[in-house]
């Protein structure tokens, strides 16, 4: 059902939120050329909210590279993690399963 999730939707939950730093959003709410089904392109509503987009397909990959980041960084769990600078929050990768499925 994340694929009947209109961009809009997304926007509307997302564009007046301060309190978060990254929001991972189903990968199955967006087609190939990153649309929702509202049409709405993902790098617009990344530009619309104040958050980190990131799309998976079962959010274990996201989690995954987070946790590896912060072994490299030597930062244990309940650390401060120290932000890395975004140019901007409309890149995104490609999401791939941690079970082998998707694009």
């Amino acid at each position: 059902t994340a694929g009947l999730l209109p961009g809009a939707a997304f926007l509307a939950a997302l564009r007046d939120r301060r309190d978060v730093d990254l929001a991972l959003l189903p990968a199955e709410a967006v087609n190939d050329d990153l649309r929702f089904m509202d049409d709405m392109d993902a790098h617009v509503l990344a530009a619309a909210v104040p958050m980190e987009i990131r799309f998976s397909y079962d959010f274990a990959d996201v989690l995954s590279e987070c946790g590896m980041r912060n072994d490299e960084r030597g930062i244990e769990p309940g650390d401060s993690v120290p932000q890395e600078p975004r140019s901007s929050n409309s890149t995104f990768d490609i999401p791939h399963s941690a079970l082998g499925e998707g694009p």
